[in-house]
């Protein structure tokens, strides 16, 4: 099949990502991006490699949100009872962010440098639901 549709279709409008692989398309083109991927490199067209694989920001905030609750209780068992804080302190995060929408973990992880994507604005996050 003719892939000319595609190439006129590129632009800047909507970033399509799979497997690292990043293409440029409109947000009108509904073709799954898999299957556009695979034939867009069939034809030869230039496809991006991602220079790093990123894990979304939503999964970067369970992590970082089971990793202190993790350690608040280990630290409470093995150090000190008041560590027991630390999972409380998570725990209310969490507890305000799914009453709210909005988590000022996500806020702080939109903004480290691995986050940061070039030819991006500030990286401005306004709730979990846009955020994540």
């Amino acid at each position: 099949p003719s892939l000319s549709f595609l190439a006129s279709a590129v632009s800047s409008d909507f970033l399509c990502a799979f497997g690292g692989y990043r293409i440029a398309l409109t947000a009108s083109l509904c073709v799954s991006r898999q299957k556009l991927i695979l034939a867009w490199k069939a034809a030869g067209l230039p496809v991006d490699k991602a220079a790093r694989n990123v894990f979304p920001l939503m999964r970067q905030v369970q992590i970082v949100i089971g990793l202190g609750v993790l350690l608040g209780v280990i630290l409470a068992r093995t150090v000190h009872p008041d560590f027991i804080f630390l999972s409380a302190f998570f725990g209310a995060g969490l507890l305000c962010a799914g009453l709210t929408g909005w988590c000022g973990l996500v806020m702080l992880m939109s903004r480290m440098p691995w986050n940061q994507v070039p030819g991006q604005t500030d990286g401005t996050v306004r709730s979990c639901s846009t955020g994540c």
